[in-house]
């Protein structure tokens, strides 16, 4: 007995925006996990927001409406009917049952749930509608009461709506009409008559009214004046047998569901046929079907499935009436729902033409009433005039060509909707009728009576057509288009799978084209065929059928799984034009150089589909074009999309090549999808001229010097004496890595001169002189008359070498290999790995020394994430694999910027101490040794991988016995697995099974494929069982189809000339005893491909059934509906024990056990898996006892002992063996839906043993385990035969270390180290050893055994020397941290202070091998913002430093800058001050005020500016008007003063010479001396003492 512990699943919603919505998250065995959203619809929603307390739910949220999750993904494909109380009741495929390569968390999913509580408990509430006035209207028409707690109440009107009444008339089979205030009398006594409920919200999709939100039952205060009445429609009740078409683009098609029993269920697709679908159709009301659909491609129902097995002859009116097993009687999952496409008439299909004529009402296809399609609707054409000439062309149009009869009077019934036309005349020769004349449409009636449906006119197409003929319907020109069929005397269209070239071939031929260059043509490129049939598919023809009917084809119409979307199409006619193979064009651009790319490929333009176009596919067309460079490219979703054929997809061009058609491309379409809206949009550079991809010094006698040559449009060309200036030929000499150009020499007599059939360089190179490479410089067309090879340019470089984007490998284990670091600028910065493959990795190898790259990867295989603040030059590099250097690639000028993830591009080199150099076609298992992808070593390009497109068991043979195994196991899709998509070439491979080595297979390196399609193989070192095997299919494993298996092919046996004598062998071949009681034939238990086996015929005594008489292996001439099967005798069962072995052992006597089963590897699961289980096991293989292994938790990349099954199916569980079976097939266990909460990492495993000890190890061995490097990994010690661990408490890194290398062969001592990566041992059973150092054995130094290890497994790596790096010095605002990591590195790390910054570095590691850091000292300094804001028109800025110490501009925290605006500029007066501050969020710098900057700067201020020139002219007026009056008046008064002052001198000289006249004359000497200073100038001298006093007195 197993009980369910409802309390271990609990639901959660997590990251949504409240309470009610979120992710959803379920709780198993421990551990919260997601679910993924595949068919999650409102139905699993309901079921959660009801076991969270919800009333119900809003809608499913997928997995664009909630964030992703983490860790676990519990469940996928949940399939709730809605009324379950718990998430875990649910159909589903078993917790953790989930494929997470298909659905990983971004397809986690959510629900958004009600607010409102729902009472628990209250799921089906039942209903009732009580009509006192009329009892015969109860339950159709009166007051709604529901029924709780045993007792009836009434629902309150408060917000009951439609929607609420439509739920309650469903629960009644009714459909809601009205609701109203109920007038119905209650019971005398109203107090037993309870509310039980208002505001009712449904959203009217519910089952029941209790599956409502609604606040609780009996929480209302309404009164029953508020009760509410409900109106149900009588005149629709659902009836038994009812029929609908669910989630179709339309009524006319969907999934099939049946009315019985009170609910709808599905039918499924179990032997469906045409006729099933054509019952369908008419019942519904439609004339017929025109196709039906497997695996529930309107997606998978809900509830019941009520009908399987079908078997209808077409003649029934209702479905009912045809046989199938009995209600609910069925073998099937809601994954096989079936669905139809129905056609009638009178039913627009979706995408039909908008002009179109139909016939409608007679009773072939050919005859009856003319309706034509105009203004969105059908109407008829009036009979007056209607002629043999109009119904010629109406029939034509129709594609039925013969005699055609007219008949009038609405011979076929008279229509409805309007009269479209009338009085049409057509001469016949028209190809529609609207091509005919008539008066105008609608009214314009020429006639009388043709106002009213008695004149309409009709026909009768007597059509020439045979059973069989074909058509090209919808094409460009003459000779393409859809293929249509004529059958029955209907036209029909033939389905694409498995159509191809040679079926096209007849169909031309059929047609009367010739069958050369005929193409078939995939995806209904030339339109959809909605309103047709089916007729065919599987069409297999040889190529010199007459016409296609005959061809081997199948029954007609039995097309299951063929939708129009797989219409087949046919381009016969190949284009006479003057058109070349593989010419370009751009079409529906903007401009010359852009629009969709399309190429004339096999006679006819065509597009080419985007998946797999890269840069270097863009770069050749554009150059084919004419153009220099590609600008972008992108897809054509959103663009008017052509129609046509698409004529190639998954280009792979190198770079180089001339034209896109000398790419590997590929151009079959049969198995690949593409759609117009992938179509190529192409953007090319405008300039017309070639870019310059390379450079290189040719015919010198020493290093850098020679004749100058560049790469362009894929060839070297030498250059014209007049095509470089100086600073090119400097730019020329960098990217050539020389330290500039020293000398520009002529070619002619120094050097070498080129051939003839050197071209020479078209365009002169202008550069400035600071360019990275001439790419990057200006070209332009010249002339190059006078140019001849003798006047080639020759350049002598300064050999100082400086290898532009210098490069180096950080973070590996060894000096050849890591994270891959080129050197810009003075600083170290990654690559991003978008386009890294291995050519770029052999350059990065080449340029460094190496002889090629071992593996091209991302630095997360070095454990190293680019840090959020580090520097990464490149977003991408693009190399041939052939350049020198990697600066000789093509890449954009370096920019600091930031990669996905945050991972950047690695390598890893071979050397002499590395992996051997691999040659062409070398192969190799990743992750291995035994299992993995299949990657392939393609000379210059480097690893690379199988295509599995068409991958074969011969081919994983051939791998298998190249990589030295004995046996191939299997192969599968690496998109199925957990392993990694490789990178690089793609190589595919056909091989015979034979071959030794995948070289002698047959190579096709130009097709098709990509990643996705890479595969995986496992092999075996010992012998399979190839014996060959059966099994049943479709029923179980008593009866079903007959299957073999047969060195890895599987396939069924076809019925011809089955019987019971070959059933008996079968059965008995099964391991029942008493053979069979019944041989089946056509296909009993399903359809089925690929048979094996043909005409076999048993005499019934043989033990297998390829001991029969047969017609070979994989012969046969069989249809898919002719598989044999068997019933086989159940009394007396003895089956065959199956195979088993053990894989992903160090040793061949243990590992994971795997059993065979069904044609199929498997593993086991490892609940209950004890040492009973383990002792059969091995004795089964060969041993005689075993030592159990459980993997637990520990799966390969967790660090566990043996590979869990990853891409393997999980067989069986729960193994209960006693001990003393021969084999595990005789002990019970449990398989197919019994197997739960098992996954890979609980896979089962086994160490077997022999009586005798052997089996195991030699007692003192030692070995490295875990690690893909020889001299690296956990070591083991074996002990009495079992390999034991040893625990690193007690490890002596100076005398135990050394005794270990020396044992396993190494000179170096060695450090102590360990990865993630490494699987672990299996038991940690050493405690210590004690070594002195020089001991030859560790088991010579004596040890400790433990039962018990606290710590982790010793983990060593043989080949380096211990070396400590100095200290870093002390920095200023900061700290350094050490430590070291989980391999024992030292390490240093660098914190600074707040607002400050790490100068590069802020951590480094040690290398222990040379002591030094692998970056240089570490050192802060402040945080700073970008240039400072501008001010258009302001003065010059002024900044504030508030520290000295850090040089002017850098602009580092609280630095502050003031601006202001110029005398002539707005605003005035106002000054603004930004500053630099710290945003602690993101640890940067930004200007605090910057915003508060005038946006425009400052404005020139016209009005002010014209102001003050006003002011101005004022104020010179006022002094023009005031200051010269007053000039004069001054004038005049100074020359008043002057005259008034020379009278009165006058005067007073005139009275001073009458007064001396009148005095005697006295001689002064000292006045003598004054006068004659005064007067004359005289100088005064001094004789003596008295005269200088005299002197200085005066």
């Amino acid at each position: 007995l197993v009980c369910n512990d409802a309390e271990n699943y609990h639901v959660r919603l997590v990251d949504g925006t409240s309470n009610t919505n979120g992710r959803v998250e379920v709780y198993f065995s421990g551990e919260w996990g997601t679910v993924c959203d595949w068919e999650w619809d409102r139905n699993d929603a309901e079921v959660v927001c009801r076991q969270l307390g919800f009333a119900r739910a809003i809608r499913p949220l997928h997995s664009s409406d909630v964030p992703n999750g983490v860790g676990r993904i519990w469940l996928e494909y949940v399939a709730c009917g809605g009324d379950e109380s718990n998430l875990h009741e649910c159909p589903s495929r078993g917790f953790g049952q989930v494929s997470t390569i298909l659905c990983d968390h971004s397809y986690d999913a959510g629900v958004e749930c009600s607010e409102s509580a729902v009472v628990p408990g209250v799921l089906n509430l039942q209903v009732r509608l009580v009509n006192t006035d009329d009892p015969t209207l109860n339950n159709i028409d009166g007051r709604l009461e529901i029924l709780y707690n045993e007792q009836w109440g009434t629902v309150s009107i408060v917000d009951f709506d439609l929607l609420d009444a439509e739920v309650v008339c469903r629960q009644l089979n009714l459909f809601a009409e009205n609701i109203y205030f109920s007038p119905f009398d209650l019971p005398a006594d109203v107090s037993f008559v309870p509310v039980w409920l208002d505001d009712i919200e449904c959203t009217g999709d519910e089952a029941n009214i209790g599956l409502c939100a609604h606040p609780g039952l009996g929480s209302t205060y309404a009164t029953h004046s508020l009760d509410v009445a409900v109106k149900c429609n009588s005149t629709n009740v659902l009836q038994d047998f009812d029929i609908r078409l669910v989630d179709g683009t339309g009524s006319h098609e969907g999934r099939v569901e049946v009315f019985f029993g009170g609910e709808w269920g599905t039918v499924c697709d179990d032997f469906f046929t045409l006729q099933d679908a054509d019952v369908i159709c008419r019942s519904l009301g439609f004339d017929r079907s025109t196709a039906f659909y497997y695996n529930a491609y309107f997606g998978a129902g809900t509830g019941s499935i009520l009908m399987d097995n079908l078997d209808c002859q077409g003649h029934e009116e209702e479905l009912w009436q045809c046989f199938f097993l009995g209600w609910n009687n069925h073998n099937c999952f809601h994954g096989e729902d079936v669905g139809v496409s129905c056609y009638s008439p009178h039913v627009l299909p979706p995408n039909l033409a908008p002009l179109s004529v139909r016939l409608v009402g007679g009773l072939l296809p050919t005859e009856g009433r003319v309706e034509i399609f105009y203004d969105e609707t059908w109407g008829t054409i009036c009979d007056s005039g209607w002629s043999v000439q109009d119904a010629e062309v109406v029939c034509n149009e129709l594609g039925y060509p013969g005699v055609s009869t007219p008949t009038t009077g609405s011979n076929f019934g008279p229509g409805s909707g309007p009269v479209w036309l009338s009085d049409t005349v057509c001469s016949g020769d028209e190809e529609r009728l609207v091509d005919c004349h008539f008066p105008g449409w609608g009214s314009n009636f020429l006639s009388t009576g043709c106002d009213t449906h008695n004149r309409d006119a009709g026909v009768i197409c007597e059509t020439t057509l045979g059973e069989g003929a074909v058509r090209l319907v919808n094409g460009r020109v003459e000779g393409e288009g859809r293929v249509e069929i004529f059958h029955r005397m209907e036209w029909g269209s033939i389905c694409d799978i498995f159509f191809d070239d040679v079926d096209a071939q007849v169909i031309c031929r059929q047609l009367g084209y010739p069958v050369e260059g005929a193409r078939a043509v995939h995806n209904a490129i030339f339109g959809q065929a909605t309103d047709l049939r089916i007729w065919l598919r599987d069409i297999q023809c040889h190529g010199s059928e007459e016409q296609i009917t005959d061809c081997m084809i199948p029954p007609w119409g039995e097309v299951g799984g063929c939708v129009h979307a797989f219409d087949a199409s046919v381009i016969c006619k190949v284009d006479s034009t003057e058109y070349t193979n593989g010419d370009l064009r751009l079409v529906d651009g903007d401009s010359q150089a852009e629009g969709r790319l399309e190429i004339y490929y096999r006679g006819i333009w065509g597009t080419v589909c985007d998946d797999g176009f890269d840069r270097n596919d863009a770069l050749v067309a554009c150059r084919q074009l004419g153009f220099a460079d590609v600008v972008s490219w992108d897809d054509s979703f959103g663009q008017e999309l052509p129609a046509g054929p698409i004529n190639m997809h998954s280009l792979r061009c190198i770079g180089n090549e001339s034209y896109l058609i000398d790419c590997p491309f590929e151009d079959d379409f049969s198995l690949y999808f593409c759609h117009h809206a992938e179509d190529v949009q192409l953007h090319c550079a405008d300039v017309v001229a070639p870019r310059i991809a390379s450079v290189r010094l040719s015919a010198g006698y020493v290093s850098g010097e020679g004749r100058a040559e560049v790469l362009a449009m894929g060839q070297w060309h030498t250059l014209c004496n007049n095509t470089i200036n100086r600073a090119a030929a400097d730019v020329f000499c960098r990217q050539a890595g020389f330290n500039g150009v020293k000398d520009i020499i002529v070619i002619d007599p120094l050097f070498e001169v080129a051939a003839d059939t050197v071209p020479i360089f078209p365009d002169s190179i202008s550069c400035s002189g600071n360019e990275y490479s001439l790419a990057s410089c200006t070209l332009t067309p010249m002339s190059l008359e006078g140019c001849q090879h003798t006047y080639d340019v020759a350049l002598r470089c300064n050999r100082d070498r400086v290898h532009p984007l210098s490069v180096s490998l950080q973070h590996g284990e060894f000096e050849s290999e890591g994270v891959v670091f080129v050197l810009n600028d003075g600083t170290w910065g990654g690559i991003c790995p978008g386009s890294w493959t291995g050519a770029e990795a052999n350059v990065v190898c080449r340029q460094l020394g190496y002889e090629a790259s071992y593996l091209s990867t991302t630095s997360e295989y070095f454990h190293y994430v680019s840090p959020s603040n580090g520097t990464v030059w490149l977003s991408s590099v693009s190399c041939t694999g052939l350049e020198e250097r990697l600066s000789d690639c093509m890449y954009d000028a370096p920019v600091n910027t930031t990669c996905t993830n945050n991972l950047v591009a690695g390598v890893v080199c071979l050397n002499a101490s590395g992996p051997s150099l691999p040659n062409e076609g070398d192969v190799r298992l990743v992750p291995g040794p035994e299992y993995g992808r299949v990657d392939v070593y393609v000379e210059t390009l480097g690893w690379g991988s199988a295509c599995g497109f068409f991958w074969t068991f011969e081919n994983t043979q051939v791998v298998c016995r190249h990589l030295g195994f004995a046996a191939a196991v299997e192969f599968g899709s690496v998109f199925f697995s957990l392993l990694d998509f490789g990178t690089g070439p793609l190589v595919d491979y056909e091989c015979e099974g034979t071959e030794s080595h995948l070289n002698e297979c047959t190579i096709y390196t130009g097709s098709f494929c990509s990643h996705f399609f890479d595969v995986w193989v496992r092999c075996s070192e010992t012998e399979l069982n190839t014996e060959f095997t059966i099994e049943l299919r479709g029923g179980n494993a008593s009866y079903g189809n007959v299957y073999i298996n047969y060195e890895g092919a599987s396939g069924p046996v076809c019925d011809d000339f089955w019987d019971i004598a070959d059933a008996h062998v079968a059965c008995r071949q099964l391991g029942y005893q008493n053979g069979a009681l019944q041989a089946t034939s056509f296909s009993s238990f399903g359809t089925g491909t690929g048979f094996l086996l043909d005409d076999v015929e048993c005499q019934g005594g043989e033990e297998r059934l390829d001991l029969c008489y047969h017609g070979g292996i994989g012969n046969h001439n069989c249809f898919s509906f002719e598989v044999a099967g068997v019933i086989c005798d159940t009394s007396d069962y003895n089956p065959p024990p199956p195979p088993l072995r053990l894989v992903g052992g160090e040793t061949e006597n243990e590992g994971r056990i795997d059993i065979y089963i069904g044609n199929q590897w498997g593993t086991i699961c490892s609940a209950d898996w004890g040492l009973a289980d383990a002792e059969v096991a091995c004795k089964s293989l060969g041993y005689t006892s075993a030592q159990t292994y459980d993997l637990g938790h520990n799966a390969p990349f967790n660090g566990g002992r043996f590979p869990g099954g990853y891409g393997l199916p999980i067989l069986i569980t729960t193994v209960g063996c006693l001990g003393n079976e021969n084999n595990l097939h005789q002990c019970p266990y449990l398989t197919g839906e019994d197997i739960t909460n098992c996954d890979h990492n609980n896979d089962a495993g086994v160490i077997c043993r022999m009586d005798d000890g052997t089996g195991v190890c030699t007692h003192g061995d030692i070995r490295l385990t875990g690690s893909t490097i020889e001299r690296r990994g956990y070591i083991e010690v074996c002990i009495h035969g079992e390999w034991l661990g040893v625990c690193e408490d007690d490890w002596n890194l100076v005398t135990d270390n050394p005794v270990a290398c020396k044992q396993l062969g190494f000179d170096h001592e060695g450090i102590k180290t360990s990865s993630p990566s490494w699987k672990r041992p299996l038991t940690l059973g050493i405690g210590e050893f004690f070594c002195d150092g020089n001991e030859d054995h560790l088991t010579s130094c004596g040890y400790s055994l433990l039962e018990s290890c606290s710590g982790d497994p010793v983990g060593l790596n043989c080949g380096t020397n211990l070396m400590p790096c100095p200290a870093n010095p002390e920095v200023r605002f900061g700290t350094i941290s050490t430590g070291t990591d989980e391999n024992h590195n030292q390490f240093e790390s660098l914190t600074c202070d707040v607002t400050y910054e790490p100068v590069g570095a802020s951590m480094r590691l040690c290398d222990h091998s040379n002591g030094e850091w692998t970056a240089e000292d570490m050192s802060c300094q402040p945080i700073s913002c970008v240039d400072a804001p501008t001010l258009e028109n302001s003065v010059e800025p002024t900044y504030e430093y508030p520290d000295d110490q850090w040089p002017a501009l850098s602009y580092y925290i609280n630095v502050s800058v003031s601006y202001s605006c110029l005398t002539d500029y707005a605003p005035k007066g106002i000054e603004w001050m930004v500053e630099c501050k710290l945003d602690p969020t993101t640890n940067t710098g930004y200007w605090f005020g910057a915003d508060n900057l005038p946006p425009d700067g400052c404005i020139y201020d016209e009005a002010g500016v014209a102001e003050r020139q006003r002011l101005e002219q004022q104020r010179v007026g006022v002094a023009v008007g005031v200051v010269i009056p007053l000039i004069i008046i001054i004038v005049v008064v100074v020359v008043i003063l002057i005259v008034v002052l020379f009278f009165v001198w006058k005067r007073r000289e005139r009275k001073k010479t009458e007064v001396e006249d009148s005095q005697p004359v006295v001689y002064d000497p000292d006045k003598d001396r004054v006068r004659d200073f005064l007067e004359f100038g005289n100088p005064l001298y001094s004789d003596s003492k008295e005269d200088d006093e005299f002197i200085s007195s005066i």
